[in-house]
């Protein structure tokens, strides 16, 4: 069976948006228009759970969008996401 996803964290300089896969379910990342993004990064193995735990044991895409992105109101599986 295939594995769920990695953990997405969309952050910009104010706000972070924490999507996690719910089942198999990933993050389509290709709905974040390119004009935002500044940088991507992906974190995996023993570094994603050292600092995600449990959750980012599938990995971690961190995806650095510019001030005026505009942060949606629920994540694509229509739970409102975690916002820190």
């Amino acid at each position: 069976s295939a594995k769920p996803g990695p953990i997405v964290l969309i952050k910009s300089d104010t706000r972070t948006m924490v999507i996690e896969p719910e089942g198999k379910e990933m993050f389509d990342l290709e709905k974040i228009d390119k004009h935002y993004i500044k940088t991507m990064s992906v974190v995996k193995g023993d570094a994603a759970t050292f600092t995600y735990g449990d959750k980012g044991k599938n990995g971690v895409i961190i995806v650095n969008v510019t001030d005026d992105f505009v942060f949606p109101i629920q994540s694509p599986g229509g739970q409102a996401p975690a916002i820190h």
